[in-house]
Protein backbone atom coordinates (compact mmCIF):
# COMPACT_ATOMS: atom_id res chain seq x y z
CA UNK A 1 0.00 0.00 0.00
CA UNK A 2 1.79 3.18 -1.08
CA UNK A 3 1.53 6.57 1.06
CA UNK A 4 -1.13 7.92 -0.54
CA UNK A 5 -3.06 5.23 0.78
CA UNK A 6 -1.62 4.84 4.23
CA UNK A 7 -2.33 8.51 4.61
CA UNK A 8 -6.09 8.41 3.48
CA UNK A 9 -6.94 5.27 6.12
CA UNK A 10 -4.89 6.61 8.63
CA UNK A 11 -7.14 10.19 8.51
CA UNK A 12 -10.34 8.05 7.76
CA UNK A 13 -9.74 6.48 11.35
CA UNK A 14 -10.37 9.64 13.31
CA UNK A 15 -13.61 10.24 12.96
CA UNK A 16 -14.21 6.37 13.40
CA UNK A 17 -11.98 6.89 17.28
CA UNK A 18 -13.69 10.30 17.93
CA UNK A 19 -17.16 8.47 17.74
CA UNK A 20 -16.17 5.33 19.48
CA UNK A 21 -14.87 7.33 22.40
CA UNK A 22 -17.56 9.88 22.54
CA UNK A 23 -20.15 6.95 22.40
CA UNK A 24 -18.55 4.67 25.28
CA UNK A 25 -18.60 7.78 27.98
CA UNK A 26 -22.69 7.87 27.16
CA UNK A 27 -22.72 4.28 27.05
CA UNK A 28 -25.29 4.04 29.69
CA UNK A 29 -27.95 6.02 27.64
CA UNK A 30 -27.53 5.75 24.34
CA UNK A 31 -29.67 7.45 22.57
CA UNK A 32 -30.79 8.20 18.23
CA UNK A 33 -27.88 10.77 17.91
CA UNK A 34 -24.74 8.06 19.03
CA UNK A 35 -26.59 5.50 16.75
CA UNK A 36 -26.09 8.35 14.12
CA UNK A 37 -22.59 9.68 15.21
CA UNK A 38 -21.77 5.86 14.64
CA UNK A 39 -22.97 4.97 11.42
CA UNK A 40 -21.50 8.73 9.96
CA UNK A 41 -18.00 7.55 11.16
CA UNK A 42 -18.30 3.92 9.72
CA UNK A 43 -19.70 5.43 6.44
CA UNK A 44 -17.00 7.76 6.06
CA UNK A 45 -14.12 6.45 8.14
CA UNK A 46 -14.79 2.16 7.43
CA UNK A 47 -15.91 2.76 4.28
CA UNK A 48 -13.00 4.71 3.02
CA UNK A 49 -10.59 1.92 4.28
CA UNK A 50 -12.40 -0.31 2.23
CA UNK A 51 -12.65 2.09 -0.83
CA UNK A 52 -9.08 2.18 -0.27
CA UNK A 53 -8.16 -1.57 -1.23
CA UNK A 54 -9.99 -1.75 -4.20
CA UNK A 55 -10.07 1.71 -6.39
CA UNK A 56 -7.40 4.05 -7.72
CA UNK A 57 -6.14 6.94 -5.64
CA UNK A 58 -4.73 8.65 -8.60
CA UNK A 59 -5.04 12.59 -8.86
CA UNK A 60 -5.95 12.65 -4.64
CA UNK A 61 -4.95 15.40 -2.72
CA UNK A 62 -4.43 14.25 1.08
CA UNK A 63 -4.49 17.64 2.36
CA UNK A 64 -8.26 18.48 1.12
CA UNK A 65 -9.24 14.49 2.24
CA UNK A 66 -7.40 15.49 5.95
CA UNK A 67 -9.56 18.38 5.33
CA UNK A 68 -12.86 16.85 5.20
CA UNK A 69 -12.25 14.50 7.73
CA UNK A 70 -11.22 17.28 9.85
CA UNK A 71 -14.55 18.62 9.78
CA UNK A 72 -16.60 15.55 9.80
CA UNK A 73 -14.69 15.40 13.35
CA UNK A 74 -15.41 18.59 14.50
CA UNK A 75 -19.28 18.02 13.63
CA UNK A 76 -19.15 14.95 15.54
CA UNK A 77 -17.55 16.91 18.87
CA UNK A 78 -20.17 19.56 18.47
CA UNK A 79 -22.48 16.76 18.06
CA UNK A 80 -21.75 15.28 21.06
CA UNK A 81 -20.70 18.52 23.34
CA UNK A 82 -24.48 19.78 22.92
CA UNK A 83 -25.65 16.73 23.34
CA UNK A 84 -24.10 16.56 26.57
CA UNK A 85 -25.14 19.47 27.98
CA UNK A 86 -28.50 18.56 27.42
CA UNK A 87 -30.55 17.87 30.09
CA UNK A 88 -31.42 14.48 31.87
CA UNK A 89 -34.99 14.57 30.79
CA UNK A 90 -34.35 15.81 27.16
CA UNK A 91 -31.83 12.82 26.76
CA UNK A 92 -33.84 10.28 28.19
CA UNK A 93 -36.79 11.28 25.75
CA UNK A 94 -34.40 10.35 22.48
CA UNK A 95 -33.25 7.58 24.45
CA UNK A 96 -33.28 3.76 23.21
CA UNK A 97 -33.63 3.04 26.86
CA UNK A 98 -36.86 5.17 27.18
CA UNK A 99 -37.99 4.02 23.25
CA UNK A 100 -37.74 0.23 24.82
CA UNK A 101 -39.61 1.29 27.93
CA UNK A 102 -42.52 2.57 25.26
CA UNK A 103 -42.35 -0.45 23.83
CA UNK A 104 -42.96 -3.07 26.63
CA UNK A 105 -46.21 -0.45 27.48
CA UNK A 106 -47.63 -0.87 23.88
CA UNK A 107 -50.56 -2.55 22.17
CA UNK A 108 -49.77 -5.62 20.38
CA UNK A 109 -52.93 -4.48 18.28
CA UNK A 110 -51.55 -1.61 17.07
CA UNK A 111 -48.29 -3.25 16.24
CA UNK A 112 -49.75 -6.07 14.35
CA UNK A 113 -52.15 -3.67 12.64
CA UNK A 114 -49.21 -1.42 11.34
CA UNK A 115 -47.40 -4.66 10.05
CA UNK A 116 -50.19 -5.53 8.04
CA UNK A 117 -50.40 -2.33 6.53
CA UNK A 118 -46.97 -2.82 5.54
CA UNK A 119 -47.85 -6.16 3.84
CA UNK A 120 -50.41 -5.04 2.05
CA UNK A 121 -48.76 -2.02 0.74
CA UNK A 122 -46.20 -4.34 -0.66
CA UNK A 123 -48.95 -6.83 -1.89
CA UNK A 124 -50.78 -3.98 -3.86
CA UNK A 125 -47.29 -3.02 -5.30
CA UNK A 126 -46.49 -6.38 -6.44
CA UNK A 127 -49.72 -6.90 -7.80
CA UNK A 128 -50.59 -3.54 -9.54
CA UNK A 129 -46.75 -3.55 -11.16
CA UNK A 130 -44.86 -5.93 -10.49
CA UNK A 131 -42.47 -4.17 -8.10
CA UNK A 132 -40.91 -5.88 -4.76
CA UNK A 133 -38.48 -3.13 -3.33
CA UNK A 134 -36.90 -0.28 -4.33
CA UNK A 135 -36.92 0.75 -8.30
CA UNK A 136 -35.11 2.75 -10.44
CA UNK A 137 -37.16 5.29 -12.99
CA UNK A 138 -34.69 5.06 -15.83
CA UNK A 139 -34.34 0.98 -15.05
CA UNK A 140 -37.88 0.51 -15.38
CA UNK A 141 -38.23 2.99 -18.43
CA UNK A 142 -35.85 0.56 -19.84
CA UNK A 143 -38.50 -2.24 -19.77
CA UNK A 144 -41.29 0.28 -20.76
CA UNK A 145 -42.45 -0.02 -16.85
CA UNK A 146 -44.42 3.10 -15.91
CA UNK A 147 -45.08 3.86 -12.22
CA UNK A 148 -47.17 6.85 -10.85
CA UNK A 149 -45.80 9.60 -9.37
CA UNK A 150 -47.20 9.28 -5.97
CA UNK A 151 -46.18 5.73 -5.50
CA UNK A 152 -42.22 6.52 -4.44
CA UNK A 153 -43.02 8.86 -1.77
CA UNK A 154 -45.60 6.38 -0.76
CA UNK A 155 -43.05 3.63 -0.88
CA UNK A 156 -40.64 5.72 0.89
CA UNK A 157 -43.09 5.89 3.66
CA UNK A 158 -43.75 2.29 3.81
CA UNK A 159 -39.86 1.17 4.28
CA UNK A 160 -40.01 3.59 7.16
CA UNK A 161 -42.85 2.54 8.88
CA UNK A 162 -41.39 -1.62 8.20
CA UNK A 163 -37.72 0.01 9.91
CA UNK A 164 -40.01 1.14 12.88
CA UNK A 165 -41.59 -2.05 13.62
CA UNK A 166 -38.51 -4.14 12.87
CA UNK A 167 -37.08 -2.16 16.17
CA UNK A 168 -40.36 -2.25 17.51
CA UNK A 169 -40.20 -6.13 17.59
CA UNK A 170 -36.87 -6.14 18.40
CA UNK A 171 -36.92 -4.73 21.38
CA UNK A 172 -39.92 -6.20 22.38
CA UNK A 173 -38.18 -9.63 22.35
CA UNK A 174 -35.19 -8.64 23.78
CA UNK A 175 -36.32 -7.11 26.84
CA UNK A 176 -38.43 -10.08 27.66
CA UNK A 177 -42.31 -9.01 27.24
CA UNK A 178 -43.82 -12.22 28.12
CA UNK A 179 -44.24 -15.05 26.02
CA UNK A 180 -47.61 -13.78 24.87
CA UNK A 181 -47.72 -14.15 21.06
CA UNK A 182 -43.89 -15.04 21.05
CA UNK A 183 -43.86 -17.33 17.94
CA UNK A 184 -46.28 -14.66 16.44
CA UNK A 185 -43.33 -11.85 16.97
CA UNK A 186 -40.75 -13.66 15.62
CA UNK A 187 -42.75 -14.93 12.40
CA UNK A 188 -43.22 -11.31 11.85
CA UNK A 189 -39.60 -9.99 12.36
CA UNK A 190 -38.22 -12.52 9.87
CA UNK A 191 -40.84 -11.16 7.58
CA UNK A 192 -39.50 -7.75 8.19
CA UNK A 193 -36.21 -8.54 7.74
CA UNK A 194 -36.75 -10.11 4.70
CA UNK A 195 -38.78 -6.79 2.98
CA UNK A 196 -36.42 -4.40 4.55
CA UNK A 197 -33.13 -6.62 2.83
CA UNK A 198 -34.73 -5.75 -0.34
CA UNK A 199 -33.19 -2.69 0.14
CA UNK A 200 -29.74 -3.34 -0.11
CA UNK A 201 -26.60 -3.79 1.78
CA UNK A 202 -26.73 -0.53 3.14
CA UNK A 203 -30.18 -1.27 4.37
CA UNK A 204 -29.20 -5.18 5.46
CA UNK A 205 -26.29 -3.19 7.48
CA UNK A 206 -28.37 -0.99 9.05
CA UNK A 207 -30.43 -3.36 10.24
CA UNK A 208 -27.55 -5.57 11.95
CA UNK A 209 -26.36 -2.41 14.02
CA UNK A 210 -29.35 -0.53 15.28
CA UNK A 211 -30.86 -4.04 15.75
CA UNK A 212 -28.05 -4.90 17.89
CA UNK A 213 -27.74 -1.92 19.88
CA UNK A 214 -31.66 -1.94 20.34
CA UNK A 215 -31.58 -6.04 21.20
CA UNK A 216 -28.05 -5.02 23.79
CA UNK A 217 -30.06 -2.07 25.59
CA UNK A 218 -33.31 -4.48 26.31
CA UNK A 219 -31.25 -6.97 27.11
CA UNK A 220 -29.66 -4.88 29.74
CA UNK A 221 -26.02 -5.42 28.58
CA UNK A 222 -24.64 -2.69 27.30
CA UNK A 223 -21.21 -2.62 28.82
CA UNK A 224 -18.35 -0.11 29.55
CA UNK A 225 -15.60 -2.33 27.47
CA UNK A 226 -15.42 -4.25 24.12
CA UNK A 227 -15.34 -7.67 25.38
CA UNK A 228 -14.43 -10.82 23.56
CA UNK A 229 -18.08 -12.10 23.18
CA UNK A 230 -18.87 -8.70 21.70
CA UNK A 231 -15.87 -8.91 19.06
CA UNK A 232 -16.64 -12.18 17.99
CA UNK A 233 -20.85 -11.26 17.58
CA UNK A 234 -18.70 -8.37 15.20
CA UNK A 235 -17.19 -10.70 13.82
CA UNK A 236 -20.35 -12.72 12.85
CA UNK A 237 -22.23 -9.79 11.85
CA UNK A 238 -19.37 -8.90 9.53
CA UNK A 239 -18.87 -12.16 7.51
CA UNK A 240 -23.04 -12.37 7.46
CA UNK A 241 -22.85 -8.89 5.83
CA UNK A 242 -20.18 -9.70 3.46
CA UNK A 243 -22.35 -12.81 2.26
CA UNK A 244 -25.86 -10.91 1.99
CA UNK A 245 -23.68 -8.52 -0.31
CA UNK A 246 -22.33 -10.95 -2.54
CA UNK A 247 -25.85 -12.57 -2.83
CA UNK A 248 -27.38 -8.68 -2.87
CA UNK A 249 -25.11 -8.21 -6.09
CA UNK A 250 -26.23 -10.99 -8.15
CA UNK A 251 -30.03 -10.78 -7.80
CA UNK A 252 -30.74 -7.27 -6.85
CA UNK A 253 -32.52 -7.01 -10.36
CA UNK A 254 -33.74 -10.25 -11.53
CA UNK A 255 -34.97 -11.28 -7.88
CA UNK A 256 -35.26 -8.69 -5.46
CA UNK A 257 -36.00 -5.12 -7.33
CA UNK A 258 -38.19 -6.18 -10.12
CA UNK A 259 -40.33 -9.59 -10.28
CA UNK A 260 -40.99 -11.41 -13.42
CA UNK A 261 -44.93 -10.45 -13.31
CA UNK A 262 -42.94 -6.48 -14.21
CA UNK A 263 -41.82 -7.96 -17.77
CA UNK A 264 -37.97 -8.23 -15.85
CA UNK A 265 -36.06 -11.20 -17.69
CA UNK A 266 -34.83 -13.79 -14.77
CA UNK A 267 -31.07 -14.76 -14.30
CA UNK A 268 -30.04 -18.26 -14.01
CA UNK A 269 -27.48 -17.79 -11.02
CA UNK A 270 -27.73 -20.31 -8.53
CA UNK A 271 -28.04 -19.00 -4.90
CA UNK A 272 -24.97 -20.87 -4.07
CA UNK A 273 -22.99 -19.55 -6.30
CA UNK A 274 -24.20 -16.06 -5.66
CA UNK A 275 -23.85 -16.31 -1.84
CA UNK A 276 -19.96 -16.67 -1.88
CA UNK A 277 -19.02 -14.47 -5.22
CA UNK A 278 -17.11 -12.02 -3.74
CA UNK A 279 -16.30 -10.40 -6.99
CA UNK A 280 -19.89 -9.49 -7.37
CA UNK A 281 -18.98 -7.19 -4.45
CA UNK A 282 -15.86 -5.88 -5.21
CA UNK A 283 -16.82 -4.76 -8.80
CA UNK A 284 -20.20 -2.82 -7.20
CA UNK A 285 -17.45 -1.23 -4.75
CA UNK A 286 -15.02 -0.14 -7.97
CA UNK A 287 -17.67 0.90 -9.81
CA UNK A 288 -19.96 3.22 -7.13
CA UNK A 289 -18.54 6.46 -6.31
CA UNK A 290 -17.76 6.01 -2.64
CA UNK A 291 -19.42 8.13 -0.05
CA UNK A 292 -16.11 10.12 0.87
CA UNK A 293 -14.83 10.97 -2.61
CA UNK A 294 -17.79 13.15 -3.54
CA UNK A 295 -18.09 14.69 -0.50
CA UNK A 296 -14.03 15.20 -1.16
CA UNK A 297 -14.64 16.82 -4.73
CA UNK A 298 -17.11 19.29 -3.36
CA UNK A 299 -14.24 20.09 -0.90
CA UNK A 300 -11.71 20.60 -3.18
CA UNK A 301 -13.79 23.20 -4.87
CA UNK A 302 -14.25 25.10 -1.86
CA UNK A 303 -10.98 24.56 -0.89
CA UNK A 304 -9.97 26.75 -3.73
CA UNK A 305 -12.65 29.13 -4.22
CA UNK A 306 -14.52 29.16 -0.66
CA UNK A 307 -17.18 31.30 -1.80
CA UNK A 308 -18.52 28.73 -4.57
CA UNK A 309 -21.45 27.62 -2.75
CA UNK A 310 -24.96 26.66 -4.38
CA UNK A 311 -26.47 29.32 -1.14
CA UNK A 312 -29.39 27.30 -0.44
CA UNK A 313 -30.38 25.84 -3.59
CA UNK A 314 -30.74 22.74 -1.94
CA UNK A 315 -32.76 23.28 1.31
CA UNK A 316 -35.01 25.48 -0.89
CA UNK A 317 -35.40 22.24 -4.00
CA UNK A 318 -35.86 19.72 -0.62
CA UNK A 319 -38.57 22.09 0.92
CA UNK A 320 -40.75 22.34 -2.29
CA UNK A 321 -39.90 18.67 -2.99
CA UNK A 322 -41.71 17.83 0.21
CA UNK A 323 -44.92 19.26 -0.44
CA UNK A 324 -47.24 16.28 -2.38
CA UNK A 325 -48.09 16.77 -5.74
CA UNK A 326 -51.45 17.38 -5.69
CA UNK A 327 -50.73 21.07 -3.90
CA UNK A 328 -47.78 21.35 -6.63
CA UNK A 329 -48.71 19.65 -9.84
CA UNK A 330 -46.04 21.23 -12.03
CA UNK A 331 -43.13 20.80 -9.59
CA UNK A 332 -40.14 18.86 -10.97
CA UNK A 333 -37.98 17.01 -8.51
CA UNK A 334 -34.16 15.92 -8.87
CA UNK A 335 -31.72 14.22 -6.58
CA UNK A 336 -29.40 16.51 -4.88
CA UNK A 337 -26.55 14.64 -6.62
CA UNK A 338 -27.91 16.29 -9.96
CA UNK A 339 -28.30 19.71 -9.11
CA UNK A 340 -24.74 19.63 -7.02
CA UNK A 341 -23.40 18.14 -10.42
CA UNK A 342 -24.90 20.73 -12.52
CA UNK A 343 -23.15 23.21 -10.04
CA UNK A 344 -20.01 21.92 -10.00
CA UNK A 345 -19.66 20.60 -13.79
CA UNK A 346 -16.05 19.18 -13.39
CA UNK A 347 -16.71 17.23 -10.25
CA UNK A 348 -18.98 14.71 -12.07
CA UNK A 349 -18.40 14.21 -15.69
CA UNK A 350 -20.23 11.04 -16.24
CA UNK A 351 -23.48 12.40 -14.66
CA UNK A 352 -26.10 11.27 -17.17
CA UNK A 353 -24.53 7.92 -17.86
CA UNK A 354 -27.82 5.39 -16.44
CA UNK A 355 -24.84 3.05 -14.38
CA UNK A 356 -23.87 5.94 -12.42
CA UNK A 357 -24.75 7.88 -8.78
CA UNK A 358 -23.06 9.65 -6.59
CA UNK A 359 -24.20 9.44 -2.93
CA UNK A 360 -25.35 12.56 -1.22
CA UNK A 361 -25.40 12.94 2.28
CA UNK A 362 -26.94 16.35 4.87
CA UNK A 363 -23.37 16.67 5.26
CA UNK A 364 -22.33 16.88 1.50
CA UNK A 365 -25.02 18.93 0.77
CA UNK A 366 -25.10 21.76 3.17
CA UNK A 367 -21.29 22.31 2.30
CA UNK A 368 -22.31 22.48 -1.22
CA UNK A 369 -25.52 24.82 0.13
CA UNK A 370 -23.08 27.18 2.44
CA UNK A 371 -19.74 25.84 2.87
CA UNK A 372 -17.68 25.10 5.28
CA UNK A 373 -20.49 26.40 8.19
CA UNK A 374 -21.69 23.46 7.42
CA UNK A 375 -20.21 21.75 10.07
CA UNK A 376 -22.28 23.96 12.61
CA UNK A 377 -25.47 23.78 10.48
CA UNK A 378 -25.43 19.85 10.34
CA UNK A 379 -25.59 19.56 13.86
CA UNK A 380 -28.88 22.29 13.77
CA UNK A 381 -30.43 19.58 11.10
CA UNK A 382 -29.45 16.77 13.09
CA UNK A 383 -31.01 17.94 16.28
CA UNK A 384 -34.55 19.57 14.96
CA UNK A 385 -35.46 15.59 14.19
CA UNK A 386 -34.16 15.09 17.68
CA UNK A 387 -36.65 18.09 19.23
CA UNK A 388 -39.43 16.27 16.81
CA UNK A 389 -39.37 13.00 18.79
CA UNK A 390 -39.07 14.74 22.66
CA UNK A 391 -42.10 16.49 21.31
CA UNK A 392 -43.74 13.40 20.69
CA UNK A 393 -42.69 11.60 23.57
CA UNK A 394 -43.96 14.67 25.67
CA UNK A 395 -47.16 14.36 24.31
CA UNK A 396 -47.74 11.14 24.40
CA UNK A 397 -46.56 10.74 28.25
CA UNK A 398 -49.53 13.36 29.20
CA UNK A 399 -52.11 11.50 27.07
CA UNK A 400 -52.45 13.32 24.11
CA UNK A 401 -51.45 11.13 21.15
CA UNK A 402 -51.03 7.15 21.38
CA UNK A 403 -48.34 5.77 23.07
CA UNK A 404 -47.87 3.73 19.78
CA UNK A 405 -47.34 7.07 17.45
CA UNK A 406 -44.32 8.11 20.27
CA UNK A 407 -42.52 4.52 18.98
CA UNK A 408 -43.46 5.14 15.25
CA UNK A 409 -41.74 8.49 15.74
CA UNK A 410 -38.93 7.37 17.05
CA UNK A 411 -38.43 4.28 14.65
CA UNK A 412 -38.38 7.16 11.67
CA UNK A 413 -36.10 9.38 13.06
CA UNK A 414 -34.18 6.49 13.68
CA UNK A 415 -34.01 5.39 10.08
CA UNK A 416 -33.48 8.77 8.57
CA UNK A 417 -30.50 9.66 11.21
CA UNK A 418 -28.94 5.88 10.81
CA UNK A 419 -29.23 5.87 6.97
CA UNK A 420 -26.16 8.35 6.47
CA UNK A 421 -26.72 8.62 2.76
CA UNK A 422 -29.62 11.12 2.46
CA UNK A 423 -30.39 14.72 1.22
CA UNK A 424 -30.80 18.24 2.50
CA UNK A 425 -34.68 17.67 1.85
CA UNK A 426 -35.19 14.45 3.88
CA UNK A 427 -35.74 16.49 6.97
CA UNK A 428 -39.10 18.19 5.13
CA UNK A 429 -40.26 14.68 3.77
CA UNK A 430 -39.53 13.21 7.59
CA UNK A 431 -41.72 16.27 8.97
CA UNK A 432 -44.31 15.81 6.11
CA UNK A 433 -44.63 11.93 6.53
CA UNK A 434 -44.92 12.21 10.56
CA UNK A 435 -47.63 14.62 10.08
CA UNK A 436 -49.97 12.22 7.71
CA UNK A 437 -49.26 9.90 9.96
CA UNK A 438 -49.72 11.64 12.83
CA UNK A 439 -53.50 12.59 11.13
CA UNK A 440 -54.36 8.82 10.44
CA UNK A 441 -52.91 7.77 14.39
CA UNK A 442 -55.21 10.41 16.01
CA UNK A 443 -58.08 9.72 13.66
CA UNK A 444 -57.80 5.73 14.43
CA UNK A 445 -57.59 6.13 18.25
CA UNK A 446 -60.56 8.34 18.23
CA UNK A 447 -63.08 6.02 16.06
CA UNK A 448 -61.62 2.65 18.19
CA UNK A 449 -61.84 4.89 21.49
CA UNK A 450 -65.75 5.94 20.49
CA UNK A 451 -66.50 1.98 19.13
CA UNK A 452 -65.26 1.16 22.52
CA UNK A 453 -67.44 2.96 24.59
CA UNK A 454 -70.44 2.27 22.12
CA UNK A 455 -70.00 -1.76 22.96
CA UNK A 456 -69.21 -1.32 26.31
CA UNK A 457 -72.63 0.67 26.76
CA UNK A 458 -74.27 -1.73 24.82
CA UNK A 459 -73.14 -5.03 27.05
CA UNK A 460 -73.84 -3.05 30.31
CA UNK A 461 -76.91 -4.30 32.36
CA UNK A 462 -79.75 -1.74 33.32
CA UNK A 463 -78.54 1.22 35.52
CA UNK A 464 -80.19 1.30 38.67
CA UNK A 465 -80.07 4.28 40.72
CA UNK A 466 -82.57 5.53 43.59
CA UNK A 467 -85.10 8.14 43.05
CA UNK A 468 -85.76 11.07 45.40
CA UNK A 469 -88.13 9.03 47.80
CA UNK A 470 -85.09 6.53 48.15
CA UNK A 471 -86.49 3.73 45.85
CA UNK A 472 -84.38 2.12 43.19
CA UNK A 473 -85.73 2.75 40.05
CA UNK A 474 -84.69 1.08 36.43
CA UNK A 475 -82.83 4.00 34.73
CA UNK A 476 -84.16 2.83 31.50
CA UNK A 477 -87.28 4.00 32.89
CA UNK A 478 -88.06 7.97 32.37
CA UNK A 479 -89.15 9.77 35.14
CA UNK A 480 -92.35 11.34 35.03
Amino acid sequence: MDNTRLSIVALAALPIAVALVGIARRRHRLGLLHLHVLLLALSYGAYTVVDMLVTDVAGIDVLAVAALMLALVASILVLLAVHARLSAGATRRVSVENFVGRVNAASYSALIGIWLAAAAWHAYSYLAYGIVSFYDQQELARYAIFIPSWHGPVNELFVSLEFAVFIWLVASISAGAGSRLLVLRLAMLTATVMLLSLGGRREFLVMLIVGGVVWLVGRGKIGPYFTVGLLARGAVALAVAVLFSNLFQNVRIDYLTYSPRAGVPSSSVSFIDALFDIDATLGNLKARTALWRFHYAIMEEQLNDPTNVMGGELVWHGLVGAIPRVFSPGKIVYSDDVLVCQYFAAICPNLWASDIDYPQTVYSGLQADFGFPFIVLTPIWIFGVLWVVGVYDRLAKWGRIPKELYIVVFGFAAHLLVDIEQSVGSYFIFLRDIAILTVCFVALDIVVGRLGKVGRAAGRPPQRARGTNGRLVDSRVNSR
